[in-house]
């Protein structure tokens, strides 16, 4: 009788593995169908799924599909709105491409024409706009607004580059603080609208520009990219300006939205004259 109440005592101790052994089991399902899930493979999860309804019991169980990897989970058909939008993002991807290559071009002129200083890239964050900036001593002679033989072979090279992409172009001319003298122009107003117009009108007339793509704007000594507290940063302030703007395809054949809607001529009219006879030596000429 005794040896048989030590008998089932020791049994009784060992009911745990029993336990032990349907945990283990279950914690080993558990980690087979996490590995199947993060694999995302439906010809897996589906043997998995029906070897599990087979184990607890449920062989008529369902099986959830998974989506292939690379597909999306969404049944969802797509409208023209969401076809649009995805090839809205292509082109802006590939008309991002195209100003990266104008700049990758002007860089190369730069280069080979020395103007490492005289003409400078700026690009905005988002890539939709490239700045081109050059110094007025590159372009004009001192207080006038007609481009040097020079100056007319760098704008039509620059034209030529921009010319083929069909973005808009906004020529801006800016001076420095110091007032001008010359007879010719009666402010600083005068002298870098017409400057800017000076490289509109070669762009039309050489180069063959689309007029519907350029605008001009002069800015005088209030959009200055450096104080006028020095010669060095009133040279850097005298400049022409090209913007670049990405606005996606525009149809050249019908109304364009000019940026100034009062007129229907294609750059800034001014009454200053651009043929002048350049600045008396006594007079203040730097612009």
């Amino acid at each position: 009788m005794n040896k048989r109440h030590k008998e089932e005592e020791h049994e009784s101790d060992e009911r745990w593995l029993l336990t032990y052994a349907d945990l283990i089991t279950l914690l080993m399902v558990f980690f087979v169908v996490m590995y199947a899930l993060s694999k995302a493979d439906s010809a897996k999860f589906s043997a998995v799924s029906q070897s599990m309804n087979i184990a607890f019991g449920s062989p008529r169980g369902s099986v959830i599909p998974m989506p292939a990897a690379g597909t999306s989970r969404s049944n969802k058909k797509r409208t023209p709105k969401d076809e649009a939008a995805g090839k809205g993002l292509q082109g802006a991807a590939a008309e991002d491409s195209t100003l990266k290559n104008v700049a990758k071009a002007i860089e190369d002129m730069i280069r080979e024409r020395g103007l490492e200083d005289m003409i400078t890239l700026d690009g905005s964050a988002d890539g939709r706009r490239l700045t081109i900036r050059l110094r007025d001593s590159v372009l004009f002679e001192r207080g006038g607004a007609l481009l040097t033989p020079s100056a007319q072979e760098l704008i039509d090279r620059l034209g030529g580059v921009l010319k083929d992409i069909g973005m808009r172009v906004s020529v801006s001319g800016h001076t420095d603080d110091i007032p001008i003298r010359s007879g010719a122009y009666a402010s600083n107003w005068d002298l870098s609208t017409a400057r800017s117009v000076s490289v509109i009108k070669d762009l039309i007339e050489r180069v063959g520009f689309p007029e519907q793509l350029l605008s001009a704007s002069g800015y005088a000594e209030y959009h200055p990219v450096a104080p006028n507290d020095s010669t060095e940063n009133r040279a850097k302030n005298r400049r022409v300006e090209f913007v670049i703007t990405d606005e996606g395809p525009l149809d050249l054949e019908g109304p364009q939205a000019g940026p100034a809607p009062e007129s229907e001529a294609p750059v800034a009219a001014i009454d200053a004259p651009l043929a002048e006879t350049p600045a008396p030596a006594a007079e203040h000429a730097e612009h």
